[in-house]
């Protein structure tokens, strides 16, 4: 399973800040960003009836049912949102969870020039 975003505006000295990741139950994952950055997260767990709970955007998601001695669905999903002053929290919940683990960075936007606007 793969997915894939793409974003101009970013800065290309130091595009991210510091990876963070979790595997626990909630997947809940605080970022650091401040203004201005986007934290983008992916998701890899076993679970069905996945939701975003965190008021992050969904920008691609991969879902595959594989039945081998007990059915579980493996899905994957790539999310984003727009950063605050003290770090950002994305979460999802499952109706049924058997494992997983969330990771994310903050990205960081390029020094603007004159008459240039950012676009994330």
């Amino acid at each position: 399973m793969a997915g894939a975003v793409s974003y101009s505006g970013v800065d290309q000295v130091a595009p991210t800040g510091p990876f963070t990741s979790t595997i626990s139950n909630p997947l809940t994952l605080l970022v650091p960003a401040a203004p201005g950055e986007v934290v983008v997260d992916v998701l890899a767990a076993d679970g069905t009836g996945v939701s975003l709970t965190g008021g992050q955007t969904q920008r691609w998601i991969g879902d595959s049912v594989i039945i081998l001695s007990d059915q579980f669905d493996a899905v994957g999903i790539g999310s984003e949102k727009a950063g605050a002053s003290l770090g950002l929290a994305t979460s999802y919940a499952f109706t049924l969870f058997w494992s997983g683990v969330l990771g994310g960075v903050a990205l960081k936007p390029a020094a603007a020039s004159p008459g240039a606007c950012p676009d994330f």
